[in-house]
């Protein structure tokens, strides 16, 4: 299988393979700490740690969600005017008069803000997430859906 004119080099055989390569020695010892892990309860605990990761990140955001939700709510409020003004002589206000139409949707607009507090409140002391999300949601429009 000579060929004319190619020269056939063999490379050098300084030592044979003996020593396992380091890549192989890495693999090893990431095996035996991944088995390690698995007895010891350190994946056990990376899950619940990032599973506790995920409801902390859902809370959070459904709380920011309920202080925006606040803002508009309280926005709202606020611009729900009397239909009449009287001023005393200093111009500061003597009496407000409200229409019962007004009246009404002030009413409606502070119920509505105060159910929201108490809701953020429960939340915050008593860690009831799950009544906040409702609160949001039926004030959102989303929770007046009838079940059959």
């Amino acid at each position: 299988m000579d060929q004319p004119g190619v020269e056939q080099v063999n490379p050098p055989v300084d030592h044979e393979i003996s020593e396992t390569p380091i890549a192989v020695a890495l693999r090893s010892e990431v095996k035996d700490r991944v088995k390690d892990a698995s007895t010891n309860g350190t994946i056990r605990e990376m899950v619940v740690d990032s599973l506790t990761e995920v409801e902390v990140n859902r809370r959070a955001k459904l709380l920011e969600s309920a202080l925006d939700k606040r803002d508009q709510l309280y926005k709202e409020l606020n611009g729900i005017k009397p239909d009449q003004v009287q001023c005393d002589a200093n111009g500061a206000v003597a009496n407000e008069f409200w229409t019962k139409g007004q009246a009404k949707k002030r009413q409606q607009a502070t119920e509505k803000l105060n159910k929201l507090d108490k809701a953020i409140d429960k939340a915050v002391t008593d860690a009831d997430y799950d009544n906040l999300k409702k609160v949001l949601d039926k004030l959102s429009g989303g929770g007046d859906k009838k079940e059959d």
